[in-house]
Protein backbone atom coordinates (compact mmCIF):
# COMPACT_ATOMS: atom_id res chain seq x y z
CA UNK A 1 0.00 0.00 0.00
CA UNK A 2 1.10 3.36 -0.90
CA UNK A 3 1.38 5.72 2.08
CA UNK A 4 -1.38 8.42 2.18
CA UNK A 5 -0.28 12.08 2.26
CA UNK A 6 -0.39 13.91 5.62
CA UNK A 7 -3.45 16.33 5.84
CA UNK A 8 -2.33 20.07 5.83
CA UNK A 9 -1.95 20.74 9.40
CA UNK A 10 -4.47 23.83 10.82
CA UNK A 11 -3.19 27.38 9.89
CA UNK A 12 -1.91 29.26 12.94
CA UNK A 13 -4.49 31.79 14.34
CA UNK A 14 -2.63 35.15 13.23
CA UNK A 15 -3.66 33.96 9.11
CA UNK A 16 -7.12 32.95 10.53
CA UNK A 17 -7.26 36.36 11.59
CA UNK A 18 -5.80 38.00 8.28
CA UNK A 19 -8.26 35.76 6.30
CA UNK A 20 -11.10 36.70 8.31
CA UNK A 21 -10.31 40.69 7.99
CA UNK A 22 -10.57 40.36 4.30
CA UNK A 23 -14.03 38.66 4.52
CA UNK A 24 -15.23 41.67 6.38
CA UNK A 25 -13.42 44.32 4.07
CA UNK A 26 -15.22 42.71 1.16
CA UNK A 27 -18.49 42.62 2.83
CA UNK A 28 -17.78 45.84 4.12
CA UNK A 29 -16.57 47.72 1.40
CA UNK A 30 -18.05 45.35 -2.15
CA UNK A 31 -21.18 44.94 -0.32
CA UNK A 32 -22.65 47.17 1.78
CA UNK A 33 -20.74 50.37 0.79
CA UNK A 34 -18.96 51.34 3.94
CA UNK A 35 -17.36 55.16 3.65
CA UNK A 36 -18.49 55.32 -0.15
CA UNK A 37 -21.09 57.85 -1.39
CA UNK A 38 -24.79 57.04 -1.29
CA UNK A 39 -23.80 53.58 0.94
CA UNK A 40 -25.71 49.79 -0.48
CA UNK A 41 -28.49 51.91 -2.58
CA UNK A 42 -25.70 53.09 -4.69
CA UNK A 43 -24.30 49.76 -5.44
CA UNK A 44 -23.79 48.46 -8.90
CA UNK A 45 -24.06 51.41 -10.44
CA UNK A 46 -22.10 50.30 -13.55
CA UNK A 47 -24.88 47.30 -14.05
CA UNK A 48 -27.43 50.02 -14.95
CA UNK A 49 -25.64 49.96 -18.47
CA UNK A 50 -26.41 46.23 -18.77
CA UNK A 51 -29.90 46.49 -17.28
CA UNK A 52 -31.02 49.33 -19.47
CA UNK A 53 -29.29 47.25 -22.55
CA UNK A 54 -32.11 43.89 -21.08
CA UNK A 55 -34.65 46.10 -21.30
CA UNK A 56 -34.00 47.13 -24.91
CA UNK A 57 -33.05 44.33 -26.17
CA UNK A 58 -36.45 42.84 -24.43
CA UNK A 59 -38.53 45.44 -26.32
CA UNK A 60 -36.74 45.04 -29.95
CA UNK A 61 -34.50 47.78 -29.50
CA UNK A 62 -30.72 47.93 -29.77
CA UNK A 63 -28.74 48.88 -27.33
CA UNK A 64 -25.96 49.86 -29.67
CA UNK A 65 -28.56 52.36 -31.26
CA UNK A 66 -26.37 55.82 -29.43
CA UNK A 67 -29.50 58.18 -29.42
CA UNK A 68 -32.09 55.51 -28.08
CA UNK A 69 -29.71 54.49 -25.16
CA UNK A 70 -28.33 57.79 -24.54
CA UNK A 71 -32.06 59.01 -24.28
CA UNK A 72 -33.31 56.26 -21.97
CA UNK A 73 -30.22 56.01 -19.93
CA UNK A 74 -31.28 59.58 -18.89
CA UNK A 75 -35.36 59.01 -18.94
CA UNK A 76 -34.93 56.14 -16.44
CA UNK A 77 -31.16 56.60 -14.61
CA UNK A 78 -31.03 60.42 -14.81
CA UNK A 79 -27.34 58.94 -16.76
CA UNK A 80 -25.63 60.71 -18.97
CA UNK A 81 -24.40 57.00 -20.49
CA UNK A 82 -22.26 57.60 -23.35
CA UNK A 83 -21.84 54.04 -25.52
CA UNK A 84 -23.25 50.41 -24.95
CA UNK A 85 -19.87 48.54 -25.04
CA UNK A 86 -20.18 44.90 -24.07
CA UNK A 87 -20.27 42.72 -27.04
CA UNK A 88 -23.95 41.31 -28.42
CA UNK A 89 -22.80 37.54 -25.86
CA UNK A 90 -23.36 39.95 -22.67
CA UNK A 91 -27.44 39.00 -23.79
CA UNK A 92 -28.18 36.58 -21.82
CA UNK A 93 -26.81 38.55 -18.37
CA UNK A 94 -28.83 41.63 -19.68
CA UNK A 95 -32.14 40.12 -20.52
CA UNK A 96 -32.06 38.39 -16.79
CA UNK A 97 -30.90 41.69 -15.18
CA UNK A 98 -33.75 43.77 -17.21
CA UNK A 99 -36.08 41.45 -16.46
CA UNK A 100 -35.81 42.39 -12.74
CA UNK A 101 -36.92 46.00 -11.24
CA UNK A 102 -33.40 47.88 -10.60
CA UNK A 103 -33.51 46.57 -6.93
CA UNK A 104 -33.67 42.70 -7.10
CA UNK A 105 -31.18 43.32 -9.86
CA UNK A 106 -28.63 44.89 -7.74
CA UNK A 107 -28.89 42.30 -5.40
CA UNK A 108 -28.52 39.39 -8.51
CA UNK A 109 -25.89 41.13 -9.80
CA UNK A 110 -24.18 41.11 -5.98
CA UNK A 111 -24.70 37.78 -5.88
CA UNK A 112 -23.32 36.68 -9.24
CA UNK A 113 -20.26 38.41 -8.84
CA UNK A 114 -19.62 37.23 -5.19
CA UNK A 115 -19.80 33.37 -6.35
CA UNK A 116 -17.47 34.16 -9.50
CA UNK A 117 -14.99 35.50 -6.71
CA UNK A 118 -14.92 32.31 -4.63
CA UNK A 119 -14.60 30.18 -8.43
CA UNK A 120 -12.00 32.45 -9.24
CA UNK A 121 -10.26 31.90 -5.59
CA UNK A 122 -10.94 28.61 -5.59
CA UNK A 123 -9.38 28.08 -9.17
CA UNK A 124 -6.47 30.72 -8.11
CA UNK A 125 -5.67 28.14 -5.19
CA UNK A 126 -4.80 25.05 -7.82
CA UNK A 127 -2.46 27.01 -9.18
CA UNK A 128 -0.16 27.14 -6.96
CA UNK A 129 1.84 23.84 -7.08
CA UNK A 130 2.70 22.03 -3.75
CA UNK A 131 6.26 22.86 -3.04
CA UNK A 132 6.57 21.52 0.41
CA UNK A 133 5.29 18.80 2.45
CA UNK A 134 2.30 19.87 4.94
CA UNK A 135 3.38 22.52 7.57
CA UNK A 136 1.96 25.09 9.64
CA UNK A 137 3.82 27.82 7.65
CA UNK A 138 2.11 26.04 4.27
CA UNK A 139 -1.57 26.65 6.06
CA UNK A 140 -0.57 29.90 6.95
CA UNK A 141 0.88 30.81 2.82
CA UNK A 142 -2.51 29.40 1.47
CA UNK A 143 -4.59 31.61 4.10
CA UNK A 144 -3.09 34.62 3.53
CA UNK A 145 -3.08 34.02 -0.59
CA UNK A 146 -6.64 32.99 0.44
CA UNK A 147 -6.74 36.68 2.05
CA UNK A 148 -5.81 38.43 -0.69
CA UNK A 149 -7.39 36.77 -3.20
CA UNK A 150 -11.01 37.49 -1.89
CA UNK A 151 -10.17 40.82 0.03
CA UNK A 152 -8.36 42.54 -2.29
CA UNK A 153 -9.64 46.36 -3.37
CA UNK A 154 -10.06 45.54 -7.04
CA UNK A 155 -12.06 42.56 -6.19
CA UNK A 156 -14.40 44.84 -3.57
CA UNK A 157 -14.54 47.54 -6.29
CA UNK A 158 -15.95 45.37 -8.66
CA UNK A 159 -18.44 43.76 -6.39
CA UNK A 160 -19.63 47.22 -5.61
CA UNK A 161 -20.00 48.76 -9.04
CA UNK A 162 -21.53 45.66 -10.77
CA UNK A 163 -18.83 45.33 -12.99
CA UNK A 164 -18.52 41.94 -14.99
CA UNK A 165 -14.88 41.62 -14.71
CA UNK A 166 -14.91 38.48 -11.47
CA UNK A 167 -17.27 36.74 -14.40
CA UNK A 168 -14.96 36.87 -17.11
CA UNK A 169 -11.73 36.13 -15.56
CA UNK A 170 -13.51 33.12 -13.63
CA UNK A 171 -14.77 31.67 -16.84
CA UNK A 172 -11.39 32.25 -18.48
CA UNK A 173 -9.31 30.22 -15.77
CA UNK A 174 -11.69 27.74 -15.43
CA UNK A 175 -11.39 27.25 -19.40
CA UNK A 176 -7.74 27.15 -18.41
CA UNK A 177 -8.49 24.53 -15.69
CA UNK A 178 -10.60 22.32 -17.66
CA UNK A 179 -8.37 21.99 -20.57
CA UNK A 180 -5.33 20.99 -18.50
CA UNK A 181 -7.52 18.14 -16.88
CA UNK A 182 -8.95 17.09 -20.17
CA UNK A 183 -12.53 18.50 -20.03
CA UNK A 184 -12.08 20.16 -23.82
CA UNK A 185 -15.50 20.71 -24.43
CA UNK A 186 -16.01 22.30 -20.83
CA UNK A 187 -12.99 24.60 -21.11
CA UNK A 188 -14.34 25.63 -24.89
CA UNK A 189 -18.02 26.27 -23.13
CA UNK A 190 -15.93 28.68 -20.50
CA UNK A 191 -14.25 30.21 -22.87
CA UNK A 192 -17.12 31.16 -24.95
CA UNK A 193 -19.26 32.20 -21.72
CA UNK A 194 -15.63 34.48 -20.93
CA UNK A 195 -15.71 36.84 -23.64
CA UNK A 196 -18.29 38.64 -22.63
CA UNK A 197 -15.49 40.86 -21.54
CA UNK A 198 -13.20 40.43 -24.31
CA UNK A 199 -9.79 42.14 -23.05
CA UNK A 200 -9.94 39.16 -20.62
CA UNK A 201 -10.33 36.94 -22.78
CA UNK A 202 -8.42 37.39 -25.45
CA UNK A 203 -5.25 36.16 -24.38
CA UNK A 204 -6.63 32.59 -23.41
CA UNK A 205 -8.24 32.56 -26.75
CA UNK A 206 -4.75 33.13 -28.41
CA UNK A 207 -3.01 30.57 -26.42
CA UNK A 208 -5.64 27.59 -27.29
CA UNK A 209 -4.75 28.67 -31.07
CA UNK A 210 -1.42 28.11 -30.07
CA UNK A 211 -1.88 24.61 -28.24
CA UNK A 212 -4.29 24.12 -31.55
CA UNK A 213 -7.12 23.33 -29.36
CA UNK A 214 -9.45 23.01 -32.02
CA UNK A 215 -12.56 22.00 -30.42
CA UNK A 216 -12.34 24.12 -27.54
CA UNK A 217 -12.48 27.01 -29.84
CA UNK A 218 -15.16 25.76 -31.97
CA UNK A 219 -17.10 25.88 -29.17
CA UNK A 220 -16.63 28.90 -27.17
CA UNK A 221 -17.15 30.60 -30.74
CA UNK A 222 -20.53 28.61 -30.96
CA UNK A 223 -21.39 29.45 -27.10
CA UNK A 224 -20.40 33.16 -27.67
CA UNK A 225 -22.77 33.50 -31.17
CA UNK A 226 -25.66 31.12 -28.75
CA UNK A 227 -25.61 34.06 -26.58
CA UNK A 228 -25.81 36.70 -29.15
CA UNK A 229 -28.59 34.56 -30.70
CA UNK A 230 -31.41 36.72 -28.99
CA UNK A 231 -29.84 40.49 -30.12
CA UNK A 232 -29.68 39.14 -33.94
CA UNK A 233 -33.32 37.81 -34.25
CA UNK A 234 -34.74 41.03 -32.55
CA UNK A 235 -33.09 43.39 -33.95
CA UNK A 236 -30.85 41.85 -36.99
CA UNK A 237 -27.34 40.81 -37.98
CA UNK A 238 -26.41 44.38 -38.94
CA UNK A 239 -27.69 46.13 -35.87
CA UNK A 240 -25.74 43.32 -33.71
CA UNK A 241 -22.47 43.27 -34.91
CA UNK A 242 -21.89 46.20 -36.69
CA UNK A 243 -23.95 48.41 -34.48
CA UNK A 244 -21.57 46.55 -31.61
CA UNK A 245 -18.42 47.43 -33.73
CA UNK A 246 -19.50 51.73 -34.07
CA UNK A 247 -20.60 51.88 -30.14
CA UNK A 248 -17.48 50.13 -29.25
CA UNK A 249 -15.56 53.20 -31.38
CA UNK A 250 -17.86 55.91 -29.72
CA UNK A 251 -16.93 54.26 -26.00
CA UNK A 252 -13.01 54.69 -26.57
CA UNK A 253 -13.26 57.97 -27.75
CA UNK A 254 -14.78 58.94 -24.46
CA UNK A 255 -12.48 60.66 -21.72
CA UNK A 256 -12.76 57.58 -19.72
CA UNK A 257 -11.50 55.11 -21.70
CA UNK A 258 -8.58 57.22 -23.43
CA UNK A 259 -5.23 56.05 -22.92
CA UNK A 260 -3.84 58.13 -20.09
CA UNK A 261 -6.99 58.42 -17.88
CA UNK A 262 -6.30 57.74 -14.52
CA UNK A 263 -8.36 54.77 -14.24
CA UNK A 264 -7.56 53.11 -17.11
CA UNK A 265 -4.84 51.25 -16.15
CA UNK A 266 -1.23 49.59 -18.42
CA UNK A 267 2.24 50.47 -19.63
CA UNK A 268 0.36 52.23 -22.87
CA UNK A 269 -1.01 54.94 -20.13
CA UNK A 270 2.05 55.02 -18.35
CA UNK A 271 4.27 55.33 -21.18
CA UNK A 272 1.52 58.05 -22.72
CA UNK A 273 1.99 59.80 -19.43
CA UNK A 274 5.83 60.49 -20.57
CA UNK A 275 5.01 61.57 -23.73
CA UNK A 276 6.18 58.50 -25.84
CA UNK A 277 4.59 57.14 -29.36
CA UNK A 278 2.83 53.88 -28.41
CA UNK A 279 1.24 53.50 -31.80
CA UNK A 280 3.03 49.76 -32.01
CA UNK A 281 2.58 49.19 -28.73
CA UNK A 282 -0.54 47.24 -29.72
CA UNK A 283 1.83 44.19 -31.23
CA UNK A 284 3.79 43.43 -27.54
CA UNK A 285 0.59 41.66 -26.03
CA UNK A 286 0.61 38.93 -28.67
CA UNK A 287 4.39 39.38 -29.06
CA UNK A 288 4.89 38.23 -25.40
CA UNK A 289 2.44 35.34 -25.11
CA UNK A 290 4.24 34.32 -28.26
CA UNK A 291 7.22 33.91 -26.33
CA UNK A 292 5.52 32.67 -23.61
CA UNK A 293 4.59 29.82 -25.10
CA UNK A 294 7.81 28.86 -26.73
CA UNK A 295 9.41 28.91 -23.23
CA UNK A 296 6.54 26.41 -22.16
CA UNK A 297 8.37 23.78 -21.45
CA UNK A 298 10.62 25.79 -19.13
CA UNK A 299 7.06 25.98 -16.59
CA UNK A 300 4.54 24.28 -14.73
CA UNK A 301 1.80 23.33 -16.67
CA UNK A 302 -0.40 26.16 -15.01
CA UNK A 303 2.23 28.54 -14.54
CA UNK A 304 1.35 30.65 -17.56
CA UNK A 305 -2.25 31.38 -16.60
CA UNK A 306 -1.91 34.10 -14.08
CA UNK A 307 0.84 35.61 -16.69
CA UNK A 308 -2.00 35.74 -19.42
CA UNK A 309 -4.00 37.96 -17.15
CA UNK A 310 -1.16 40.18 -16.28
CA UNK A 311 0.15 40.79 -19.94
CA UNK A 312 -3.32 41.72 -20.67
CA UNK A 313 -3.66 44.45 -17.90
CA UNK A 314 0.02 45.52 -19.17
CA UNK A 315 -0.22 45.58 -22.32
CA UNK A 316 -3.86 44.87 -24.11
CA UNK A 317 -6.59 47.54 -22.21
CA UNK A 318 -8.04 47.41 -18.65
CA UNK A 319 -9.44 49.48 -15.79
CA UNK A 320 -7.90 49.34 -12.87
CA UNK A 321 -10.56 46.90 -11.15
CA UNK A 322 -9.67 44.69 -14.31
CA UNK A 323 -6.78 43.90 -12.29
CA UNK A 324 -9.04 41.41 -9.79
CA UNK A 325 -7.91 38.84 -12.12
CA UNK A 326 -4.08 39.76 -12.10
CA UNK A 327 -3.95 39.39 -8.27
CA UNK A 328 -4.45 34.98 -9.38
CA UNK A 329 -0.66 35.94 -9.26
CA UNK A 330 -0.29 35.71 -5.54
CA UNK A 331 -1.31 31.94 -5.14
CA UNK A 332 1.86 31.15 -6.92
CA UNK A 333 4.21 33.37 -5.19
CA UNK A 334 2.99 32.69 -2.20
CA UNK A 335 3.59 29.06 -2.55
CA UNK A 336 7.51 29.58 -3.97
CA UNK A 337 7.80 32.47 -1.42
CA UNK A 338 7.37 29.97 1.68
CA UNK A 339 10.38 29.72 4.00
CA UNK A 340 12.16 32.72 2.05
CA UNK A 341 11.50 35.70 4.38
CA UNK A 342 13.57 38.44 2.33
CA UNK A 343 11.61 37.63 -0.86
CA UNK A 344 8.43 37.65 0.78
CA UNK A 345 8.91 40.76 2.09
CA UNK A 346 9.39 41.85 -1.25
CA UNK A 347 6.20 40.17 -2.51
CA UNK A 348 4.44 42.55 0.37
CA UNK A 349 5.88 45.26 -0.86
CA UNK A 350 4.94 44.94 -4.29
CA UNK A 351 1.21 44.21 -3.13
CA UNK A 352 1.04 47.19 -1.15
CA UNK A 353 2.32 49.48 -4.16
CA UNK A 354 -0.68 47.26 -6.64
CA UNK A 355 -3.45 47.76 -3.82
CA UNK A 356 -2.48 51.63 -2.90
CA UNK A 357 -5.94 53.27 -2.78
CA UNK A 358 -5.14 55.98 -5.92
CA UNK A 359 -7.47 58.48 -4.57
CA UNK A 360 -4.76 59.33 -1.92
CA UNK A 361 -2.54 60.08 -4.49
CA UNK A 362 -4.87 62.33 -6.26
CA UNK A 363 -6.01 64.22 -3.14
CA UNK A 364 -2.57 64.88 -3.13
CA UNK A 365 -2.06 66.07 -6.40
CA UNK A 366 0.62 62.94 -7.16
CA UNK A 367 -1.66 60.92 -9.36
CA UNK A 368 1.26 60.17 -11.64
CA UNK A 369 2.45 58.25 -8.80
CA UNK A 370 -0.07 55.92 -8.83
CA UNK A 371 1.79 54.50 -12.14
CA UNK A 372 3.91 52.66 -9.84
CA UNK A 373 1.07 49.77 -9.98
CA UNK A 374 2.04 49.32 -13.64
CA UNK A 375 6.21 48.63 -12.05
CA UNK A 376 4.44 46.42 -9.13
CA UNK A 377 2.49 44.61 -11.22
CA UNK A 378 5.47 44.34 -13.64
CA UNK A 379 7.48 42.97 -11.05
CA UNK A 380 5.04 40.66 -9.62
CA UNK A 381 4.71 39.02 -13.20
CA UNK A 382 9.08 39.06 -13.89
CA UNK A 383 9.09 36.89 -10.37
CA UNK A 384 6.25 34.59 -10.77
CA UNK A 385 8.22 33.93 -14.58
CA UNK A 386 11.79 33.65 -12.73
CA UNK A 387 10.38 31.64 -10.01
CA UNK A 388 8.20 29.33 -11.96
CA UNK A 389 11.27 28.66 -14.09
CA UNK A 390 13.63 27.83 -11.14
CA UNK A 391 11.29 25.67 -9.80
CA UNK A 392 10.86 23.83 -12.90
CA UNK A 393 14.55 23.04 -13.47
CA UNK A 394 15.41 22.34 -9.77
CA UNK A 395 12.50 19.33 -10.53
CA UNK A 396 13.94 18.14 -13.83
CA UNK A 397 17.27 18.24 -12.46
Amino acid sequence: MQPQSAAAPRPPLWSLAVLAAAVLALAAFGVLGVGRAGGLSASNFDMRYLHLAGQMWSAGQSPYDGAAFTRLAVERFGLEAGAFAYPPQSAPLALALGALDFRAAQWLMTVLNLAALAALTQLALKLAPALAPPSRAHSAARAVAFAILIGNPFASHVVWMGQTSLLAAAAALGAWRCLRTGREAWAGVLLGLATIKPQLASLVVLWFLLERRWLALALGAATAASCALWPMLSTGFEATWLGWREALERYQRDSVAATGFRHVFGLRSTLHGLGLDTSLFAWFAPLAVIALHRLRARLAPDDPAPLLFAIGALALYAHDYDLAASVVLCAPLSERALGRVPLQLVLLGLAAVLFFPQRIWQRFELGELARTREVALLALAGLHLALAARARAGATR
